[in-house]
């Protein structure tokens, strides 16, 4: 996996997981083929003939024999059943149409990933059967979820502790087969952490871009190997970065003594960033420029342009009220959103990029505390996303501010909670309004696991995923943020989100369970749709509090030490490791 010097725990055994083949051994239960089904059980003959000029479709079609030697199903004479790959149109990209008859299958798609997606497809209507069997007639899919993004379930998250950027070493954290299993599971977006001053020049400030011909090579190599299994790369920052004792950018000083007109509204977490002024317009477009034209094929860019850190000078609830820029105070919130967001499409569309700009909302909380009233906060959210450029996707958490009711009262949701469906009603404002002013939504949500239990691979609990992609569907969102740093393990979650992204929707949540479960266990599906509803059933009871999902015990399971007398010892968090392991009781 990588050398002694990385400094990297090089024999994990999830790393070996993620890294074996996909279909490994693959034993049918059916041997009888019913009057509605072709019967294939004596080989097939396959006929890639979709023009795959650029080569990325090498992955998808070894993949499929793979999974025919895997069910001992063999490539045959050419009189035997004839599976096909061919171009036809349809009505968006990744969209797809399987057409099974008596003596052949054809998938048919007008684009390269819409025919990923049908062998897909193909391979789960085949393990739905449990055995050498399809069902005859016609399926049709598209993508309403246009985007769907995860992340490197073992990357770095360029962040305390450890602070490793990815891009800086040499380690290899997209093997083939994971790529591969992320592919079957719907993903076609990974997002990487990237910061301006890592990869960008600038006449502001002298520190940027010591490395950054390393990492672009390696960024490229990253975009090159992800689009072989229909994945693009979406640089994650958080720009542009405000100044103060939290900054990443020391020079600060000197830079505002140069630069006065960056000094923006001052905040309790330091001083923003005015991208009012022409300067920092400048800049933050220059970097964007920079990025994307020295790395093609990027699928586009995630900004946090609100509640992280300071950025901008409305970047923080503080500025709603007490804004004392001299510029962006006489603005309105969404005014001074918008010329930091048209500042990053303007970088991206110089350097002839098409991707998506997203521009997310990360607000887990609202309170009083700070003498902003919440719906004077929700109100304000409300107005920017109703202004949101059309060409900019809004993205929202999906839990945010919601109420549940638990043991006869309502319980306050803040972000991050898979126990409970969602949405909330901001969330769900936001997104009707950033569609109807002409741009698109975006709901970021946690896919596998969440804080209530961040340190296992995934809750198997797809019925709550229904339920919220059924209420995304109704609201017009078409992007998908699947997870933050944990959460994005390979499996049920994942797979589920990907199958749910897809028209025509499930007319019903049962059977949308035994559709799932019948591609992974066959003819025991309707047991395990059965287990899967009573572990919903009993998820729904997680304590809705968000102190008890960030430093609760289940983190810690069966080796949470139980002391006889109290040790007045803090608990650990549950995502990053500056506590002591050995975990205390209050």
């Amino acid at each position: 996996m990588q050398n002694e010097t990385d400094g990297l725990v090089a024999d994990w055994q999830f790393i070996k997981e993620l890294k074996k083949p996909l279909h490994e051994k693959i034993v049918f239960g059916r041997r009888v083929a019913r009057t509605d089904e072709v019967d294939f059980a004596g080989g097939v003959t396959l006929d890639f003939r979709f023009l795959d000029a650029e080569g990325v479709l090498e992955t998808a079609n070894d993949d499929f024999r793979s999974f025919l030697r895997a069910g001992n199903l063999n490539v045959a004479p050419a009189d035997a059943y004839e599976i096909i790959t061919r171009q036809a149109p349809t009505d968006c990209f990744e969209a797809f149409r399987i057409v099974v008859e008596e003596k052949r299958c054809r998938v048919e798609a007008g684009d390269s990933e819409g025919i990923r997606r049908g062998l897909i497809y193909l391979e789960d209507e085949i393990m739905r059967s449990d055995g050498p069997f399809l069902k005859l007639g016609v399926i049709e899919r598209s993508p309403w979820i246009k985007t769907r993004i995860s992340r490197c379930f073992f990357g770095p998250i360029k962040r305390p502790p450890i602070n490793r950027d990815e891009l800086a070493d040499e380690v290899d954290y997209y093997p083939d087969e994971y790529l591969n299993h992320l592919a079957h599971e719907g993903i076609n977006a990974l997002l990487l952490s990237v910061s301006f001053q890592d990869l960008c020049v600038s006449d502001i400030y002298s520190t940027h871009g010591a490395d950054r011909e390393k990492r672009y090579e390696k960024l490229r190599r990253t975009v090159a190997k992800c689009a072989r299994y229909g994945i693009k790369i979406f640089p994650f920052i958080i720009e542009p970065w405000g100044f103060g004792p939290n900054s990443e950018y020391q020079s600060s000083p000197s830079v505002l003594e140069r630069h006065p007109e960056l000094e923006g509204n001052h905040s309790p977490f330091g001083m923003n960033f005015c991208v009012s002024s022409e300067t920092g317009k400048s800049y933050v477009e220059d970097c964007v420029f920079q990025i994307f034209s020295n790395v093609s094929g990027l699928g586009g860019l995630i900004d946090i342009n609100f509640g992280e850190r300071p950025t901008h000078c409305y970047s923080w609830v503080t500025s709603f009220s007490d804004n004392d820029c001299p510029i962006c105070s006489k603005r309105a919130p969404w005014e001074v959103v918008n010329e930091t967001v048209n500042a990053l499409s303007r970088g991206m569309r110089k350097a002839n990029s098409d991707g998506e700009l997203i521009s997310w909302f990360y607000v887990p909380q609202f309170d009083d505390a700070n003498g902003v009233p919440i719906e004077r906060t929700m109100d304000v959210l409300r107005e920017i996303a109703a202004h949101i450029p059309p060409d900019v996707t809004f993205q929202y958490n999906f839990e945010s501010m919601g109420v549940a009711e638990q043991l006869g009262k309502e319980r306050m949701v803040l972000d991050y909670f898979l126990s409970w469906p969602g949405p909330s009603e901001i969330f769900s404002d936001c997104a009707r309004n950033a569609v109807e002013n002409g741009a698109r939504a975006s709901a970021k949500i946690q896919v596998g696991c969440s804080h209530e239990v961040a340190t296992i691979p995934f809750i198997p609990v797809p019925g709550n995923l229904y339920k919220k992609y059924k209420a995304m569907r109704e609201l017009g969102v078409s992007t998908v943020m699947q997870c933050w740093y944990f959460g994005n393990y390979p499996g049920v979650m994942n797979k589920a989100a990907g199958e749910l992204s897809f028209a025509p929707f499930p007319e019903d949540e049962n059977g949308f369970l035994a559709s799932l479960a019948g591609a992974e266990w066959g003819s025991s599906a309707a047991e395990v749709a059965e287990a899967w509803r009573c572990f919903q059933e009993s998820y729904s009871n997680f304590p809705v509090n968000l102190g008890f999902t960030h430093y609760g015990p289940l983190h810690h399971s069966i080796v949470w030490p139980l002391y006889l007398f109290p040790v007045d010892q803090p608990i650990s968090p549950s995502w990053k490791f500056t506590f002591p392991l050995e975990c205390g009781d209050r």
